[in-house]
């Protein structure tokens, strides 16, 4: 089973800005989304070159999730209905999932978990060439 790095249940007022890596609200450098108003409408606005893709209603696991095509789009809070999940790739390099628990209002909540990208050092191969002499 994948190593999940941050999990948990927030809620996030409209101008404020979620890390994903690290389960915290603030608008800084680590921030991978805010939950923004433009205009007259209300979006999900990537931070920090994390990516997303809004998807259905079946959860995606990690694999799912990275598997899909993901963008730096504004994703419109109207298609963020509860039982909603998105697919994510953090700032951080990670894989992440949320599913929307409320309609978006004054407030976003989402349910997510970030996983831990895992990094395997391996030896390096070595090739032995047979060298003909004359």
């Amino acid at each position: 089973t994948p190593w999940v790095r941050t999990e948990g249940l927030v809620n996030i007022p409209l101008g404020q800005c979620f890390d994903l890596d690290d389960g915290l609200l603030g608008c800084d450098v680590n921030s991978d989304f805010q939950y923004a108003q433009i205009g007259l409408n209300r979006f999900l606005v990537p931070q920090n070159g994390a990516k997303f893709a809004l998807m259905g209603e079946e959860e995606p696991g990690k694999q799912g999730c990275a598997d899909q095509a993901l963008s730096s789009y504004n994703i419109n809070a109207n298609s963020l209905t509860p039982g909603k999940y998105l697919c994510a790739e953090t700032n951080g390099g990670r894989i992440a999932q949320m599913r929307v628990e409320s309609t978006p209002g004054g407030t976003l909540r989402i349910r997510y978990t970030t996983w831990e990208t895992i990094y395997i050092l391996l030896p390096p191969i070595i090739t032995l060439v047979p060298i003909i002499t004359p």
